[in-house]
């Protein structure tokens, strides 16, 4: 869905910490976040499980998402992973001001949802 008060890009990477020191090199991070994902996951065929590592980087006010894939959700991630230093552009974010409004136009839209956790 598009919405406005977008405040994040997210990409994928093959190398979380090769991601990250590009980051550094080309911006003035604020804020930055490491950590590794290791949690149940509902999706339409069913429950299932994703490990990611992940950072979260902070220029002024905005967010930068890197996701190193690595189980689970090969289907989703896995074409979209780069086999190169290239970053690959995944999703945006943006703040909700009410969540069940926001829920209630996710079920009524006609596509699908990947996965959520």
């Amino acid at each position: 869905m598009i919405r406005d008060n977008i405040f994040q890009l997210a990409y994928l990477t093959n190398d979380i910490d090769r991601a990250m020191a590009q980051f550094r090199s080309k911006a003035p991070i604020r804020t930055e976040f490491y950590f590794e994902v290791d949690i149940d996951i509902v999706r339409p065929s069913g429950p299932g499980r994703l490990q990611n590592k992940m950072a979260f980087m902070w220029v002024g006010d905005f967010q930068y998402e890197l996701i190193q894939p690595i189980a689970g959700l090969e289907d989703i991630f896995g074409a979209y992973v780069p086999k190169d230093e290239a970053l690959t552009f995944y999703h945006t974010c943006a703040r909700i001001e009410d969540w069940i409004e926001f829920r209630k136009a996710v079920d009524d839209q006609p596509y699908p949802i990947a996965f959520e956790g």
